[in-house]
């Protein structure tokens, strides 16, 4: 009897390189002892596209990644978010530094003499010494200088909080904050991730024949 789900994976190792990884998926399948795989498989690509089946082991080695790797990949996402915070908290003194050049040159600083001539400053910027002697310099940063400096830290701020929220929501949408939690929350996800994809291939989900993971 001709094996469809073993026709295909003999297709998808001669078409693809499969990793370590993807190998194991398509050796667990091929292994089912009670046919389910073969049931399954066989009930998805019926009617369906030439290449279908091809797609569908595609599907499931990417859903299996997914749920192996859930965990490390929320765990980096958390480890992130500290590390953002702590940009922004950058971004708050970069934008008081250039509030001091916009408000005089009293707060600007000094500079002495022969480094001065090095900086290479915008085109709205310029080194001038000041009236108390030879060795008191500063910068002197015209409006347009000062307001796209501003309008660049903000838009470095728009997206340091735009990457620190998807951060933060990653663990908040599945509701897991705990190891095991956000376990069950990755296999969860790859089953509707999958389910979707044979939806795509297929045009229906199956959703009887997807394994419980």
């Amino acid at each position: 009897m001709r094996s469809h789900l073993a026709d295909a994976v003999t297709a998808y190792r001669a078409d693809n390189r499969p990793d370590e990884a993807a190998e194991r998926v398509l050796d667990r399948l091929l292994k089912s002892e009670d046919g389910r795989a073969e049931e399954a498989f066989a009930a998805v690509v019926s009617g369906a596209a030439d290449d279908a089946g091809r797609w569908i082991l595609t599907a499931c080695i990417g859903a299996e990644e997914m749920a192996r790797t859930f965990v490390a990949r929320v765990a980096a996402e958390q480890a992130l978010q500290p590390k953002l915070r702590k940009l922004l908290s950058h971004v708050k003194e970069l934008r008081a530094f250039i509030q001091d050049l916009a408000d005089g040159p009293d707060t600007r600083g000094m500079l002495p003499p022969p480094y001065a001539r090095d900086y290479a400053l915008p085109r709205d910027a310029r080194i001038v010494p000041r009236t108390q002697g030879p060795l008191a310099y500063y910068v002197v940063v015209g409006p347009d200088g000062i307001r796209n400096a501003l309008e660049g830290l903000g838009d470095v701020q728009s997206f340091i909080s735009a990457r620190l929220d998807l951060a933060r929501s990653i663990p908040e949408s599945f509701h897991a904050t705990r190891k095991q939690k956000i376990r069950e929350a990755g296999k969860i996800a790859a089953m509707k991730h999958l389910a979707k994809q044979v939806s795509e291939i297929c045009g229906t989900p199956h959703d009887v024949h997807v394994p419980p993971g």
